[in-house]
């Protein structure tokens, strides 16, 4: 078995194997790092089913606990882990490599990239992690490091500086909000731009938001409360702005929600593409592959009718009345 050294002083030395080895579950423990959740969901129990079947393909990677014998902190690997103690296993295949803190938070955010379904929060939370890690680790190589640039980040990460400027922000927002926009029931531009408020600022909102019943704020509401927040953002502001009639025609042509759609898919929208025009492109593939449409309608129909039960939207039950809701919410919210 090939083996890999911790450290280069030969005093202190201590080896680890290359290749996988089986480990006990109950020697292994969460990345206290780690922002990703691990849901019940269906691409959980897809996953339990796969490992019933075939066990676990890909090892755990895992690392030493600093001051704990026998012990492992999860890299990679907890949806896998969680899974695993689910089916009854016992000892679970794993890589364990000598990795410090920076190395971890890279690790840990790199090997969740191709998940689909990651929150907001969540990739917001992994986009700062990462962004502070590789600033770490230039500031350690050289004294006089230059400053990581978001479109650095992001290129890493395969999404648009834009969108990491904006996922990066959504940190500053406070827990009930940020939740808001987990659950769909904010945009992330709206998002975007209620974490310029300040945190008590953000604080009466939520409370205006949970004592009146009202809704969230609307794409122009947010713009509204952000503009605000840099001179005189109290109650009776709050409620002046959130009392307000939302200008649906405003949210829909708005030059920041239209780039948001092309954000959204990457690339293929030419600038200056309209946002109707974009619908239009959406709703014409939707048409064409009518039978993947229903395949997932099965599985968000659920998360898009708890949308609108908080939307004015009239109800839909026809494909149709489906697909126009979707490019409505990709158009105002995506």
């Amino acid at each position: 078995m090939n083996h890999l050294p911790t450290t280069d002083n030969p005093e202190t030395i201590c080896i680890l194997p290359m290749d996988p080895i089986d480990l006990d579950v109950e020697n292994l423990v969460p990345c206290a790092q780690n922002p990703y959740r691990v849901q019940n969901d269906g691409d959980f129990r897809a996953l339990a089913g796969s490992i019933r079947e075939r066990g676990i393909l890909n090892p755990l990677i895992v690392r030493p606990k600093s001051g704990a014998t026998e012990t492992y902190e999860v890299i990679s690997g907890h949806r896998r882990l969680r899974a695993a103690k689910e089916l009854g296993l016992r000892k679970v295949p794993c890589l364990v490599r000598d990795l410090d803190d920076d190395a971890a938070a890279i690790t840990l955010v790199d090997s969740n990239l191709h998940r689909q379904n990651l929150l907001p929060s969540e990739q917001a939370a992994s986009i700062k992690m990462k962004f502070e890690a590789l600033q770490h680790q230039g500031k350690a190589s050289a004294q006089n490091a230059p400053k990581l640039t978001v479109e650095e980040v992001g290129a890493g990460l395969g999404i648009s500086k834009d969108k990491v400027k904006r996922l990066k922000k959504l940190n500053s927002l406070e827990k009930p909000l940020l939740d808001m926009v987990d659950s769909g029931k904010i945009g992330l531009i709206s998002g975007y731009d209620l974490a310029h408020l300040s945190s008590e600022q953000q604080k009466l909102l939520v409370e205006y938001i949970t004592r009146s019943e009202s809704y969230p704020p609307t794409g122009a509401q947010a713009k509204a409360l952000k503009r605000a927040a840099g001179e005189k953002l109290d109650s009776d502001v709050i409620k002046a702005i959130m009392s307000a009639e939302p200008d649906v025609k405003e949210r829909a042509t708005d030059s920041n929600e239209q780039y948001t759609v092309k954000d959204a898919f990457g690339v293929g929208f030419p600038d200056g593409t309209t946002a109707q025009a974009m619908v239009e492109v959406i709703r014409a593939l939707l048409d064409r592959h009518q039978s993947e449409l229903d395949e997932l309608l099965q599985q968000r129909l659920p998360v898009v009718q708890a949308d609108a039960s908080q939307t004015d939207s009239v109800a839909w039950n026809a494909s149709d009345n489906l697909k126009n809701k979707l490019c409505k919410e990709i158009e105002v919210s995506a």
